[in-house]
């Protein structure tokens, strides 16, 4: 069993910087911080590097989850990949930006979740059903983040 969502944002800035906003993960995440999630690098250190990687801690359908993520690919200024998960899901954030004109970028974010185990699967079964109301939830939550990693504050 498998859950994707996915959402397409416009954010009216160059992709340089957009890239170089994205890339400070440690700043991103500070400015993006949610009681819901917790996240602590374990290796790397500065803007984000292929190899770096992260713990973390999530509230998913009232459950704790825990994990590990890596990023795989880095492709500057256009693609950044982690994949990690746990036990239970394997997961995968895929980012891409693209510059649509001088003073504009299209940011892509795809999530894929799999199932590992069968409980895995049982778990991600109801989230199956609530695709539409959780790929809106999803692209709110990256508008918010787009909010927050422009903000020049």
């Amino acid at each position: 069993m498998t859950l994707r969502l996915s959402s397409l944002t416009r954010i009216k800035a160059p992709q340089p910087l957009c890239w170089d906003r994205l890339v400070d993960l440690d700043t991103l995440l500070e400015r993006t911080a949610d009681n819901r999630l917790s996240v602590r690098r374990l290796k790397g250190s500065g803007l984000a590097q292929l190899g770096d990687v992260w713990d973390v801690s999530a509230q998913v359908a009232g459950q704790k989850q825990q994990g590990q993520f890596e990023i795989v690919t880095l492709d500057a200024p256009t693609r950044c990949t982690l994949r990690g998960g746990n036990k239970i899901y394997a997961i995968t954030l895929d980012v891409e930006l693209s510059a649509i004109g001088a003073e504009a970028t299209r940011l892509g974010v795809k999530i894929l979740v799999n199932a590992r185990t069968l409980r895995g699967r049982i778990l991600l079964k109801p989230l199956s059903v609530m695709a539409p109301v959780l790929q809106s939830r999803f692209a709110e939550k990256v508008g918010w983040v787009v909010s927050r990693l422009m903000d020049q504050s």
